[in-house]
């Protein structure tokens, strides 16, 4: 006797489910995957996190460190400046051993030139002038003469331009110079009147 459609895809069926023992087995299987899934799951987060904190903690510190540079290193940076430009000794502009005989020539300054209050320029050290820059910034170089010493001294003047110099130090307020000793010369540098003054001389 023919066995009905339904009966026979029912003995299939049964022929293949699992037995008890069977389904505890891959019931097991299944638990211990996911176990092991859910223990590293937390290394995987930290794993995936990490390069971020190290680009983050990387950022930081060179932003801390440009900021420390730009603004602790400055004064050195201009000291460094002056002492080379005054070693090189280039030739004179102008001429003159008075400040008002100098600064008709020089009309490309974007400031008047000053005779400052912390440094006398008098008539008899006073040799001529000549253009430089401090900084990128156009300046103002005159050239004297210590006869107690025959030492050659230079003073730059320029325009105290904060984008430039906002990292000044501020102790070289008005009448405070800041000395820096920079390749055997002694730099002093101050601010005043909205110029930047550096004074330079051979020890």
């Amino acid at each position: 006797m023919k066995q009905s459609l339904k009966h026979s895809v029912q003995q299939h069926l049964n022929k293949k489910s699992l037995s008890s023992q069977q389904l505890k087995q891959l019931l097991l299987r299944q638990e211990k995957k996911y176990r092991l899934r859910k223990s590293y799951l937390p290394w995987f987060k930290i794993v995936s996190v990490a390069p971020f904190l190290m680009v983050s903690v990387v950022l930081s510190v060179y932003f801390s460190n440009s900021v420390f540079f730009s603004t602790q290193t400055l004064g050195q940076r201009i000291a460094e400046e002056v002492a080379n430009n005054h070693l090189k000794l280039k030739p004179l502009e102008v001429n003159s051993n008075t400040l008002e005989g100098i600064i008709p020539y020089f009309d490309q300054l974007d400031f008047s030139p000053l005779s400052p209050s912390f440094f006398t320029l008098s008539k008899q050290n006073l040799l001529g002038a000549r253009y430089c820059s401090i900084q990128g910034v156009t300046a103002l170089q005159l050239r004297m003469m210590d006869y107690k010493t025959d030492k050659i001294q230079t003073l730059y003047e320029t325009e105290y331009d904060k984008k430039v110099f906002m990292g000044f130090p501020k102790t070289a307020e008005e009448g405070k110079p800041l000395t820096i000793y920079v390749k055997g010369m002694k730099v002093d540098m101050w601010v005043e009147k909205g110029i930047l003054f550096a004074l330079i001389e051979s020890l």
